[in-house]
């Protein structure tokens, strides 16, 4: 949706209610039944919200738990409040029934099965929207390696989301979308260091990645991909050869490989 389109919007109206954050919820489910907002789209930060609506950001905070808790938005740490696809959630939730720290290898397996081909058509069928989105999603894992010594998991989903997004097939999009969230969830506090040079080295395939995509090349873009996965599928199985041994942290460095 355009900036001047989001500006004519009606403005959220002043709560006046002893329980305030359900005002505040009907308000936000209100836009998202009506299509006001669209699936993907961020809210306003709590801080606007609140302005908006007369209300601390505390009340604002309580409404969004409700409403992610209802699976109609997401909020991503460091990144604001999304509407959520709520079938989406669903199935995520049915995925991660079956799905542990176990399972990381299968989750690793079904990726290297898609990542490269959907980087490939990306490279063929970005649009200059898919490009900034892509250069954008890199730039935050930059500033974060930068400022401190590595990136979040989110900051890395979001840059694979849009990949997916680039190539223009709902299925890769959907099917990446429900792996990347069952990873997030199963790691989400979960960040043991890789040693010094380990996110700038993940880093800087992220970066091949981008320029193939931005030099139409799909073959460079698939090469750059399964150079990614190699370096992922190097320390998972690393990983999980120490959690053999009966290294008890080793776990937790198997989960932080997947977000690389």
């Amino acid at each position: 949706m355009k900036a001047a389109e989001i500006e004519q919007r009606r403005p959220y109206q002043a709560v006046r209610t002893k329980r305030l954050y359900e005002e505040i919820m009907h308000q936000i489910e209100a836009r998202i039944a009506s299509g006001e907002l669209q699936v993907g789209e961020r809210l306003p930060s709590q801080r606007e919200l609140a302005e908006s609506l007369g209300v601390s950001s505390v009340a604002v905070k309580e409404a969004l738990r409700a409403l992610a808790a209802k699976g109609l938005v997401e909020v991503r740490r460091g990144s604001g409040a999304y509407v959520t696809d709520r079938a989406l959630i669903a199935m995520s939730e049915v995925m991660r029934l079956f799905v542990d720290e176990h399972s990381l290898q299968e989750l690793q397996d079904a990726r290297v099965l898609i990542e490269p081909e959907i980087v490939r058509r990306a490279a063929a069928n970005a649009t200059d929207e898919d490009l900034a989105a892509l250069r954008e999603a890199f730039r935050m894992m930059e500033e974060q390696l930068e400022a401190s010594g590595t990136y979040c998991a989110e900051s890395s989903s979001r840059f694979h989301l849009a990949l997916a997004q680039a190539s223009h097939n709902v299925i890769y999009r959907i099917v990446m979308e429900l792996l990347l969230h069952v990873v997030l969830h199963i790691g989400l506090y979960r960040y043991p260091a890789l040693g010094p040079e380990g996110p700038r080295y993940a880093l800087g395939l992220h970066r091949h990645i981008l320029e193939a995509i931005e030099a139409r090349d799909p073959e460079r873009a698939e090469e750059a991909m399964r150079e990614h996965c190699r370096a992922v599928q190097a320390i998972l199985t690393a990983a999980l050869s120490d959690e053999d041994r009966g290294d008890g942290s080793s776990s937790e460095v198997s989960i932080r490989a997947l977000h690389y």
